[in-house]
C-alpha cells in the first residue's frame, strides 16, 4: 500500500466516504515527513561546500541537505558552532588572520560564517540529514523508507489532520508516531551489536562536536 492509502486507512476514509480532500492529505504527509526525518535523523547524505579566499559568509547548500551535521576535509571532521561560543572564545575573532577554516558558525538559517576567514579555495563535504525522498502529490503517493519510518509518517500526518476536529484522536496518533520512532531507533541501535560500551570522560572530539572552541580547538 502507498503512504496516502495508509493515512486514509487510519482516518477510516478508505471505504469511499471522504472528509479530507486529497490535497489536505498530501500536505499533511509532506509536513509529517519533514518532522519525522528531522527527528529520526536516519537518512544522511553529503554535498560539496566550496569556500573562496576571503569569503567568510557562505550560503549553506540546502537543496539536498535539510539539517547540516558536520563537514569533512582531508579525512578530518569539522563541526558547527554558534556566535556566542565564538565570542566566548575570542572577543577579537574578527581580526584573526586568514587561514584554513576550522569552525562554521551558524550565522542564520541559510548562511555559514567561516572562521578563520579562508586564505584560499577549500572544498568540504558537508554531511547532514537529507530532505525526504519525494514530495507527496497527485502523481507521487508513496515513498521509499523503512517500514517503521513510513508508519510514523502516516500516524503523524493523521495527527495533523485531526488536530482541529478530534484533538483526542490527534494526541493518540501523535503518541503512536513517537512510539514507532523509538522502536526504529532501538532497531538501529541493535544493528550495531550488543557490546557494552564502558563510560569514559568526554574527549576533545566530543567538545568539538558540541561546538566548544576553547576545548575542541586542538582537535580542529
Amino acid at each position: 500500500m502507498s503512504l496516502v492509502t495508509d493515512i486514509q486507512e487510519l482516518l477510516e476514509e478508505s471505504g469511499g466516504a471522504v472528509f479530507w480532500a486529497a490535497q489536505h492529505i498530501y500536505d499533511a504527509a509532506n509536513e509529517a515527513m519533514i518532522d519525522v526525518w528531522a527527528e529520526s535523523r536516519h537518512d544522511l547524505g553529503k554535498v560539496t561546500l566550496t569556500l573562496s579566499a576571503n569569503d567568510d559568509l557562505v550560503a549553506i547548500p540546502l537543496t539536498t541537505i535539510m539539517i547540516p551535521q558536520y563537514l569533512v576535509r582531508a579525512n578530518k571532521q569539522y563541526f558547527p558552532t554558534t556566535l556566542a561560543r565564538l565570542e566566548q572564545y575570542s572577543r577579537n575573532w574578527r581580526s584573526e588572520s586568514a587561514g584554513v577554516p576550522k569552525w562554521f558558525v551558524l550565522w542564520d538559517a541559510e548562511t555559514w560564517r567561516v572562521w578563520p576567514k579562508p586564505d584560499g579555495t577549500y572544498a568540504f563535504d558537508m554531511w547532514g540529514v537529507k530532505w525526504p525522498p519525494a514530495e507527496i502529490a497527485a502523481g507521487t503517493l508513496d515513498i521509499t523508507a523503512p517500514t517503521l519510518i513510513k508508519q510514523a509518517v502516516a500516524h503523524r500526518a493523521a495527527a495533523v489532520l485531526c488536530a482541529d476536529i478530534r484533538p483526542d484522536l490527534s494526541t493518540q496518533f501523535s503518541e503512536t508516531a513517537v512510539d514507532l520512532l523509538m522502536k526504529f531507533k532501538i532497531q538501529l541501535r541493535n544493528r550495531g551489536g550488543h557490546h557494552i560500551t564502558r563510560l569514559r570522560p568526554g574527549s576533545k572530539l566530543d567538545a568539538a562536536k558540541a561546538g566548544i572552541i576553547s576545548i575542541g580547538r586542538e582537535y580542529a
